[in-house]
């Protein structure tokens, strides 16, 4: 008896999997004969209004201007704009970046008091300047600001060393 009941599982799994595979097939084809009524028509085959409202808008001149004609009137002038950076403000970028963990001490960072510093002070600028750039402890590299320079790193650090020796 039960070899009966599992040959009618068996055969109820493989009637479902044959329906399966037939509402898929019967599926594609309804899907490509849906498609095959949408394909584009070829270009000599569309009309002048057609062609009108689908032709390009305008056009790239690379070397020269190009009037209607496409006669040369007169050669492209490409001007460069130079934008110069403004100087770097280095407690100005302290006050937005920096002072968010060292004025409260958030994440281990050192206060800007005399009592933090001396041990970070004996290491040198020049090691305090590359800590700031690589990150260290739970500060991540330039504190986060990926978009400063190593040169505004290096001015917020010289600033924030000022601060601790007043």
């Amino acid at each position: 008896m039960s070899q009966q009941k599992g040959s009618s599982t068996i055969k109820t799994i493989f009637v479902l999997f044959l329906i399966v595979l037939a509402f898929s097939f019967v599926a594609a084809n309804w899907a490509k004969s849906i498609r095959s009524g949408h394909e584009p028509r070829e270009t000599a085959h569309r009309t002048e209004s057609e062609s009108e409202r689908i032709k390009p808008v305008g056009a790239v001149a690379t070397d020269s201007i190009v009037s209607t004609a496409d006669d040369i009137v007169e050669p492209a002038v490409v001007e460069k704009t130079v934008i110069e950076k403004p100087p770097i403000d280095p407690e100005a970028i302290y006050k937005s970046t920096c002072f968010a963990c060292h004025d409260t001490g958030a994440a281990d960072a050192p206060k800007l008091e005399a009592a933090a510093w001396p041990e970070r002070l004996a290491k040198g600028e020049e090691a305090l300047v590359a800590n700031a750039i690589s990150g260290i402890g739970m500060m991540p590299p330039k504190g986060g600001a990926m978009a400063l320079s190593d040169e505004e790193i290096a001015a917020v650090v010289g600033y924030m060393i000022a601060i601790v020796h007043e």
